[in-house]
């Protein structure tokens, strides 16, 4: 639930974010528990205030101008501002209470991270949390998108972010029974040459190296996949339906499917790289007693989904 202020520029600036959030001012009303006219009259305050249009409101529900746009990236730099404002001076007793914005990948957020959050807010009464699903790679202290709390894969980039990196994640290859029963044999890295490949689109993953352990033999492999997405449920939900094999899927999510025969590992002996994972904040003096216990509360977590 997002909170109306009784300061009416901090409300006014929280309205026109939600309301280019929601794409709809009936949606915005909802969300904020109040009526579509008093979202319209307090845009309108905005539009004059400023000496602009914002919005342009058609068939498809409405339009931000050049101007409405940049508005509205101020806009969330302020209401994330205010959030956190109001997060850290909540309470000085060090109690738990408040109300952070965390931000996942969207696999993550649609099958744990979601979870995870709702069993902390009932163990908190006091806490309100935002889960965003974020697919950025790149991220430094500037950038609008940045939340309270990011749960973020490949590359930290910008000195000036705090972070701490969790154990890294564990990927693998996989295919379906019916695939590797229809198709030819792979008992080596090169063998994929012959197989329609499922990749996992990520920025450190352009070239992977394939280790066999035992052996102490490595391959650089650059592989020509057939279809490429940062999605991965998209091309693990593929490699179910028997339509190839699946490059650099976590473990963690398609573990259930093997352990129930849908899926089986490809080239088990062999490893690729694992993703580096992170946990990233803005650096502040001060951290509320909610972000110092939401964090170590997602840290365990995460240990505990891929090595638990």
């Amino acid at each position: 639930m997002i909170l109306i202020y009784k300061n009416k520029l901090v409300n006014d600036w929280v309205i026109f974010y939600t309301v280019v959030e929601c794409g709809s001012l009936s949606l915005a009303a909802t969300k904020l528990s109040t009526s579509v006219s008093t979202i319209s009259k307090s845009i309108a305050k905005t539009e004059s205030l400023l000496g602009c249009t914002l919005l342009r409101r058609n068939s498809r529900g409405i339009e931000m101008t050049n101007a409405g746009n940049f508005t509205y990236k101020k806009a969330k730099s302020i209401v994330s501002s205010v959030y956190s404002l109001l997060s850290e001076i909540g309470d000085d007793t060090g109690r738990i209470c408040g109300k952070i914005r965390f931000s996942a990948p969207s696999v993550m957020c649609e099958n744990t991270a979601n979870q995870w959050v709702y069993d902390y807010i009932i163990e908190h009464e006091d806490v309100c949390i935002d889960l965003f699903s974020r697919e950025r790679s790149d991220l430094s202290v500037s950038s609008p998108e940045f939340d309270d709390l990011v749960l973020k894969s490949g590359f930290i980039n910008s000195p000036d972010l705090v972070h701490c990196k969790l154990t890294p994640m564990p990927l693998v290859m996989c295919a379906s029974p019916d695939y590797l029963n229809e198709n030819h044999r792979v008992v080596n890295p090169r063998d994929l040459d012959d197989h329609n490949v499922l990749m996992l689109n990520h920025p450190s993953l352009a070239d992977l190296t394939f280790t066999k352990e035992d052996e102490g033999i490595q391959q650089a492999i650059k592989i020509d996949a057939k279809l490429i997405s940062n999605n991965v449920t998209a091309i693990v939900n593929l490699a179910l339906e028997g339509k190839g094999i699946c490059v650099a899927s976590p473990y963690w999510y398609i573990r259930n499917y093997i352990e129930s025969g849908e899926l089986k590992l490809i080239l088990p002996d062999w490893k690729i790289p694992t993703l580096e994972t992170y946990l990233v904040w803005r650096y502040r003096e001060y951290q509320s007693p909610l972000m110092i216990s939401f964090r170590k509360y997602i840290q365990q977590k995460w240990e505990e989904l891929s090595f638990g």
